[in-house]
C-alpha cells in the first residue's frame, strides 16, 4: 500500500501534518474509524473541526469511503488499494465486517429498466444491517 505522502501527491492535496496523520491511521487501521476515533488516534494534536474537513476532502478525492451506521454517525475507511465491498453492521453493538461479495450489475440494469428519470448509474452505496454473534442469546435449554 501507498504511503500518505504518496497518495496525496497522487491525488494532489498538499501534505499537510493532519492530513499525514489522518492517513497514516486509516492505512493502519483493519476496521473504519469516526472522526472523534481519528481525533484519539492523532492523540488530539489535530482538532476535530480539522478532521472533518480533512475527511471531507478525502472523500471529494476518493481516498476513502464514508460509511453510514445512522443519520449521526458516520465511519471512514481508506479506498485506495482496497476493492470495492459493502459491510454488513450490527445495530446493537456497531460491530462492522466488510462484505466482499458485490453483484450490484445486474441489479443496476433492473434499477435503470424502471426509472423514468435517470439513464445511468455511476456508483452505488450498499450497507447491510443486522445482529452480530456477540449479541446471540445464550439458550437456556
Amino acid at each position: 500500500m501507498d504511503t500518505p505522502i504518496s497518495i496525496l501527491k497522487k491525488n494532489t492535496l498538499k501534505n499537510t501534518p493532519g492530513r499525514i496523520q489522518v492517513l497514516d491511521a486509516l492505512i493502519r487501521s483493519p476496521d473504519p474509524l469516526s472522526a472523534e476515533d481519528l481525533f484519539l488516534d492523532t492523540h488530539k494534536v489535530v482538532d476535530l473541526s480539522t478532521i472533518y474537513r480533512i475527511l471531507k476532502d478525502f472523500e471529494k478525492k476518493e481516498i476513502i469511503d464514508t460509511i453510514s451506521l445512522d443519520k449521526n454517525k458516520l465511519l471512514y475507511e481508506i479506498r485506495h488499494g482496497r476493492p470495492h465491498h459493502h459491510h454488513i453492521i450490527c445495530t446493537k453493538c456497531q460491530k462492522v465486517e466488510d462484505v466482499e461479495i458485490c453483484d450490484m450489475h445486474s441489479l443496476s440494469k433492473k434499477i435503470l429498466l424502471h426509472s423514468q428519470k435517470f439513464k445511468s448509474i455511476t456508483k452505488h452505496a450498499l450497507e447491510f444491517f443486522g445482529t452480530c454473534n456477540i449479541n446471540k442469546k445464550k439458550s437456556l435449554s
